[in-house]
């Protein structure tokens, strides 16, 4: 329920359920990644920073509280420490899937930059066609 007040701007009543789940269940690391979140959404970065610690010793391997934490220990002047936290969620984050849509795919890309042809599918035939820059990103 606290994410669902937080989505529609209802900060106080978030923090009341992110609270009342963590009463419920205390060792409970997305709980309290997600009120540090909310903490450092308000401005109240020291009690973000404490529960966003809570939250990564508790789950390391949540992504989120160590961006979220990165940030709110950047946003009080603390660079050493959002270095680290950022360091250690680049190496905890898995590679983005490589494109397979042709607009995104490394051949277009260059292709675009370029100016060189690039190779497409004809739409009308499953033969392989050459085609312009100017010609392939009119479609």
């Amino acid at each position: 329920m606290g994410l669902i007040y937080q989505w529609n701007g209802d900060l106080g009543k978030a923090e009341q359920e992110f609270k009342r789940a963590m009463e419920i269940d205390p060792d409970y690391a997305a709980t309290m990644a997600n009120l540090g979140a909310l903490y450092g959404r308000s401005r109240r970065l020291p009690e973000a920073v404490e529960i966003l610690k809570r939250a990564v010793v508790k789950d390391d391997n949540n992504i989120e509280a160590w961006i979220n934490l990165g940030a709110a220990e950047g946003r009080m002047n603390h660079p050493k420490e959002a270095i680290v936290a950022l360091e250690t969620r680049a190496g905890r984050g898995r590679a983005a899937p490589r494109s397979t849509t042709p607009w995104r795919s490394p051949t277009c890309r260059t292709a675009r930059r370029s100016g060189r042809s690039a190779i497409s599918r004809n739409r009308s035939s499953s033969t392989r066609t050459r085609r312009t820059r100017k010609s392939f990103w009119k479609r």
